[in-house]
């Protein structure tokens, strides 16, 4: 065999070896492209999404503490009103009823021309005053 017959097929062989490398780059690097940009899309949406629940979360979270610190002004003016309403009935109990007893008004200094009904009710009104009286030593 000579060198020519040889040669012929050798170089359609390197020829089309050459086509085929040159087209599996081409298809490869149009894959990669491909795959590198679709990847893309989905870690941006990914991020998107990401983003949104994360606002969302932090909204629901400024909205739990909102309602948490309305929920504890609220306790707390309760607390206040009920230590109020507990001061209010100790003064009540203090507050005494003139007519409770019939000889707590006797101490008072009467005049010379008062009536029966006039004595019982000036004595009325001064028991809670004689009593605030020894009360705060007066």
């Amino acid at each position: 065999m000579e060198l020519g017959q040889i040669a012929g097929p050798v170089v359609v062989a390197a020829i089309v070896s050459g086509i085929i490398s040159i087209v599996s780059i081409v298809v490869n690097r149009s894959t990669i492209i491909t795959v590198h940009e679709a990847r893309m899309r989905g870690d941006h949406d990914l991020a998107e999404r990401k983003f949104g629940f994360d606002k969302e979360l932090a909204e629901r979270k400024f909205a739990d503490e909102k309602a948490q610190l309305i929920h504890k002004r609220q306790f707390e003016l309760a607390e206040t009103i009920l230590a109020d309403a507990y001061r209010f009935r100790e003064i009540m109990g203090d507050v005494r009823n003139g007519a409770a007893l019939g000889s707590e008004g006797q101490s008072r200094e009467r005049d010379a021309n008062e009536t029966e009904p006039v004595t019982n009710k000036k004595d009325t009104y001064f028991v809670p005053l004689s009593a605030s009286k020894k009360k705060m030593n007066l």
